[in-house]
């Protein structure tokens, strides 16, 4: 699906039929005369379609590339045009870009004026700070000073370091030296993490001023804006000059600032030190510098320290949420030094004694993973059940956790439980690596004349059974304001205006981050740039449980952005060839690539199957494609790559017979599958892969079957989207 449709059909016509079809018509020749990039075509658009969207964005997209290849004055008359504004929600970047057409045209009072009245009638628009900039330093140019630090006034009282560095220099042109002095001064205490406040020290120098704090306050709030920035180096410099130049105001908000700040920056006997001074009264203070002093001294292998900042924190605080932090940070510090009884022994007291707590699903895993690789399988039975039935809402070990509990639970003896644990994750993950099993368990169990468990009776496993089959969907709560932002910003992908459409994007992103449709918006423009992993990523803000959606629960274009389906024709064909189901080929491509022709890894494999060019080669002369010698060039051709590539599956599947191992084998190479065959556990092809060392190709294998039912869940024979999968 291209970038253009998927967002015209958001639009859906509310016209008569012959109005639609005249509708459908101009939007056709629109998207064609945008893909073109074709001035005559955006033309013909405008004199075809008068008075529609279509018409004006295509003359705004005209008019800027007329800009880009510098006939300014065509661009400048062109986007002069008042329909832009009219029919469009573009208006603020056709009065900018005319703008810019008129300064560089040499016109540059009257550009001036464009940047000061563009900024006037698009108060909102992200391009306000730029064209006051602009009309301020074009102010300079001509002299008028006192113009442009009128220009600059909303900027300054915002604290904006670049309009405080261009007003302080305007005020010193105007010998007004001491006004200059105190805009550097708030620039170097109010703004001091933008970067023209590194070098502000020098210039108040110059001027016979200086960075001296005139009151607490001023450091303070240098100090803070650091901190809030993250430049902890920095910040403490700040705090540090506080508590030595203004000791009477070093409180304890600025004790523990300075220790945290400290800390973040590595540098954890000061940050002890600092953490120690602080006199908190309220619980919020308390439980901070506790859990700080915690961890600091656990960074410098101090874990009996550690264990009595936890002790105090419990006595004083014994509500706060620092609790379960601490302990889980006391079990992490042992585990990352292969202390695994004493990691198990902190965690143990995570979950029983904050079950609810931060980071208590991650220990409860953890500690059913443990039994379970003991191969105490009724301990891990037990807690891998408790775990579905306790933190069903945290799906990143889930799928995981019920697969196992049931696996485990049929070990220990109790195959009726494990049966109805088998069916209940069918829902979410049988489409899977997990699904695919748990059928293939469920059907032997079925002969076996097994019958499943009844949850009636059995409070945790009802509460399991409940837990998998459901998922976070996202609601969309985006206020007007990034409603209107987003609407810009589809307009502004309609004529491929990418960057500024992203601008739009993460402005509105800012406030709600899993918004759908900000977040689909921002990966269809990643799409469009050849950015598909990176779409997949943006997408999965809003939708992190992807992988156990129904296909009905997401639209088709969200379904393409995480499953995009390209030479279906082709992978079919040589599925066939070669007897390879083609829905698994299209999962390797997605696991290799996620379709981008393009690729190309660290270790040269390329295209879309990543195929190393020794490889492509040795196939491309056992079975004559590409006339039995290619170039490496050639790897980059999506249909020989994959003729290639599934070529090279089949003679995997001919020395390996099953495609487990052949998935293994693609990613982690032959020799060591060979090697894995004679050394890992092979009595069930499940527990082969979840022994593979290498946790890539381990994930690898169970991705290519994820993606492969997916694919075939969602689109048919023809790589049609199946009719129960929604439309836009």
């Amino acid at each position: 699906m291209s970038l253009i449709f998927a967002i015209a059909v958001a639009y859906p016509s509310t016209q008569p039929a012959s109005s639609a079809q005249v509708r459908a018509s101009a939007e056709s020749q629109f998207k064609k005369a945008v893909a073109s990039k074709s001035e005559a075509a955006l033309q013909q658009v405008e004199t075809s379609n008068p008075g529609t969207d279509e018409a004006a964005l295509a003359r705004l997209m005209r008019g800027y590339m007329r800009l880009q290849a510098g006939d300014n004055a065509t661009a400048a008359r062109t986007l002069a045009d008042p329909s832009i504004g009219r029919l469009t929600s573009l208006g603020d970047y056709a009065l900018y870009y005319r703008a810019q057409a008129l300064m560089q045209s040499g016109q540059r009072d009257e550009a001036e004026r464009e940047f000061r009245r563009m900024a006037a009638a698009h108060p909102t628009s992200l391009l306000v700070r730029n064209a006051i900039l602009q009309a301020a330093g074009m102010a300079v140019e001509r002299g008028d000073h006192q113009r442009a630090v009128s220009d600059l006034t909303p900027l300054v009282e915002k604290n904006d370091g670049t309009a405080l560095k261009m007003r302080a220099d305007v005020l010193e042109k105007l010998g007004r030296r001491n006004e200059a002095i105190l805009t550097l001064r708030k620039l170097y205490f109010d703004a001091p993490q933008s970067p023209e406040a590194e070098k502000v020290a020098d210039q108040l120098t110059a001027l016979g001023g200086s960075t001296t704090p005139a009151d607490a306050g001023q450091i303070k709030r240098r100090a803070d804006n650091l901190y809030d920035a993250g430049l902890w180096v920095l910040a403490v410099q700040a705090y540090d000059q506080i508590t030595v130049q203004f000791p009477e105001h070093a409180d304890a908000e600025v004790w523990l600032n300075t220790g945290i700040s400290y800390y973040r920056a590595n540098v954890f006997k000061q940050a002890v030190e600092a953490l120690s001074r602080v006199r908190a009264r309220t619980p919020g203070g308390i439980e901070d510098t506790l859990y700080f002093l915690g961890i600091a001294n656990l960074s410098m292998n101090n874990e009996q320290e550690a264990a009595r900042q936890l002790a105090e924190l419990k006595r004083r605080v014994p509500a706060s949420d620092r609790i379960p932090e601490l302990i889980y940070m006391i079990g992490r510090y042992h585990l990352k030094r292969n202390r695994d009884a004493q990691a198990a022994t902190w965690y143990t007291q995570l979950v029983r004694q904050y079950p609810q707590g931060p980071h208590a699903d991650e220990a409860h895993y953890w500690l059913a993973w443990r039994a379970h690789e003991a191969k105490d399988y009724k301990t891990a039975a037990r807690l891998l059940v408790e775990h579905i039935a306790n933190y069903s809402n945290e799906t990143d070990n889930r799928g995981k956790a019920a697969f196992w509990g049931a696996i485990d639970t049929e070990k220990s003896g109790d195959r009726s439980r494990a049966l109805t644990l088998y069916r209940a994750l069918l829902r979410r993950y049988g489409v899977g690596w997990f699904g695919a099993n748990a059928e293939r368990r469920i059907t032997a169990l079925s002969r076996q004349g097994v019958q499943p468990a009844s949850i009636q009776d059995d409070p945790l496993l009802r509460r399991a059974v409940a837990g998998l089959q459901d998922i976070k969907l996202p609601a969309e709560t985006l206020p007007s304001s990034d409603r209107e932002r987003v609407k810009k910003a589809e307009q502004l992908m309609r004529i491929a205006f990418h960057q500024p459409a992203m601008n739009e994007l993460e402005t509105a992103r800012e406030k709600t981050p899993a918004s759908p449709i900000v977040n689909l918006r921002i990966a269809q423009i990643h799409r469009a740039n050849g950015e598909n992993v990176a779409a997949i990523n943006a997408l999965k803000r809003a939708y992190p449980d992807y992988g156990q959606t129904m296909p009905e629960e997401m639209t088709r274009q969200a379904w393409d952005i995480f499953y995009p389906l390209k030479w279906w024709n082709v992978i079919k064909e040589e599925g066939g060839r070669h007897s390879i189901d083609p829905y698994l080929i299209a999962g390797i491509i997605r696991q290799e690539t996620v379709f981008d022709p393009q690729a190309r890894s660290r270790a040269n494999a390329l295209g879309l199957m990543q195929l190393l060019p020794s490889t492509g080669r040795a196939v491309a002369k056992r079975t004559s494609l590409g006339g039995g010698g290619i170039s490496t060039a050639d790897l980059y051709n999506p249909v020989l790559n994959i003729q290639l590539g599934t070529a090279y599956v089949k003679q995997l599947m001919d020395r390996f017979g099953r495609f487990e191992y052949v998935a293994a084998a693609y990613n982690g190479g032959p020799t060591r599958v060979s090697r894995w065959l004679n050394q890992l556990p092979n009595d069930g092809i499940e527990e082969w892969v979840e022994s593979i060392p290498i946790s890539e190709t381990r994930l690898y294998v169970q991705g290519v079957y994820r993606n492969a039912g997916h694919y075939q869940r969602l689109y048919d024979n023809q790589g049609r989207f199946r009719s129960y999968v929604p439309g836009e």
